[in-house]
């Protein structure tokens, strides 16, 4: 069970930009590197991304609420220590079912760390 921090630093969203492996569900596109911080330590760090097209602020942070909920549930249980993530929003994940969200974080984990999966 993985520890969640968030991931603050613009380099830091940069450098998964560039480098990270990338998931792609209908609601959201998931970037996952192994950090440098603390490889022995249990924690991950998560970053989110929500672009003006999406919305106003208020759909923006309804967005952002939404996925962080769902990553607390889901990232805290199936991330893998030592890996930061982050989250970019895409326009359904307004409105699509919470279980839904849930289940595309899942699968996009379990597509990014196969070994880790017990399946």
């Amino acid at each position: 069970m993985a520890t969640l921090e968030r991931l603050r630093l613009r380099q830091d969203f940069q450098r998964l930009s560039s480098q990270g492996r990338k998931y792609a569900t209908r609601s959201m596109v998931i970037l996952a590197m192994s950090n440098s911080v603390d490889l022995s330590s249990d924690v991950c760090r998560i970053g989110f991304t929500t672009t003006r097209k999406l919305g106003g602020a208020v759909v923006r942070n309804r967005i952002r609420r939404r996925l962080r909920e769902a990553a607390r549930m889901v990232f805290s249980q199936l991330a893998k220590p030592g890996y930061d993530y982050v989250i970019i929003a895409r326009p359904s994940a307004l409105t699509c079912a919470f279980s839904i969200l849930q289940d595309e974080m899942r699968l996009a984990l379990h597509k990014m760390h196969p070994e880790a999966c017990v399946c």
